[in-house]
């Protein structure tokens, strides 16, 4: 299984996540079987913020995750995601680590139309 999680730096386990998904620097992936880490690789988000020609959630598509675990996202990335069978987890804070063990314990929410950003807020 292939987790992703938006991040403010490439620390790998201990990188804080980012709390504005459209704006991460970095996208952490976790390489897992078993629930546990087996391999971690992290891509420097040059998305259309950053002069890029890619949204963010295109080039999340491109490492091929199964979960998304963030803080937040809008409907937008939410609908493109799921399009490609991206499951989404949001409420995340901390490091990727700590995120990871949240999504384990059941503690993050599913994605769905109440639970993600308003565009422009």
């Amino acid at each position: 299984m292939i987790i992703c999680i938006p991040t403010m730096d490439s620390e790998g386990l201990f990188s804080e996540i980012s709390l504005h998904f459209g704006k991460s620097p970095y996208f952490t992936i976790l390489d897992i079987k078993d629930n546990k880490i087996e391999k971690i690789e992290v891509i420097k988000n040059i998305g259309r913020h950053d002069g890029g020609k890619k949204t963010p959630a295109e080039i999340i598509i491109q490492s091929k995750p199964d979960i998304l675990l963030c803080a937040n996202l809008g409907s937008k990335a939410v609908q493109m995601l799921n399009k490609n069978n991206v499951k989404i987890f949001v409420g995340a804070s901390g490091d990727v680590e700590n995120t990871f063990e949240e999504w384990k314990n059941d503690n993050l929410q599913l994605a769905d139309g109440k639970t993600v950003c308003i565009e422009g807020n």
